[in-house]
């Protein structure tokens, strides 16, 4: 759940496995959820996987979304105007293996696991 009750729902199987995120927000009749937006990677690749349950970590307006590749990557997005938006990426370090299998969000402080480390974040901007 985000902070305005709405839904980040994981896909990871979408769109050859690059995976999406789909965001629902509670309006209309009887107060159900509402397909808002499908967020997507705009350079998205093969087995990307974005969206996969331990990939994905929101805490209110902020959500980090891993990768399920070799090298991978957590991207970073912002609730802004009732949209999500990338604002930015945590690239893996040298010699992470699957950075970005496993993350964690709490505030501003992200946990990004790889096979062979946990790496800790504090985001600057958002």
């Amino acid at each position: 759940l985000t902070r305005d009750d709405g839904l980040l729902i994981g896909c990871p199987g979408e769109r050859g496995d690059t995976g999406a995120v789909y965001y629902y927000a509670r309006g209309g009749s009887g107060e159900r959820y509402v397909l808002q937006q499908k967020i997507q990677l705009s350079g998205g690749a093969f087995n990307d996987k974005l969206g996969d349950s331990d990939q994905l970590a929101v805490d209110g307006n902020i959500m980090v979304v891993g990768t399920n590749k070799e090298a991978g990557a957590v991207h970073v997005f912002a609730k802004m105007s009732n949209a999500w938006v990338e604002v930015d990426t945590i690239e893996s370090p040298p010699q992470s293996v699957r950075f970005g299998y496993k993350v964690a969000l709490s505030g501003m402080k992200v946990l990004v696991a790889s096979i062979n480390n946990v790496h800790s974040y504090t985001l600057d901007r958002c």
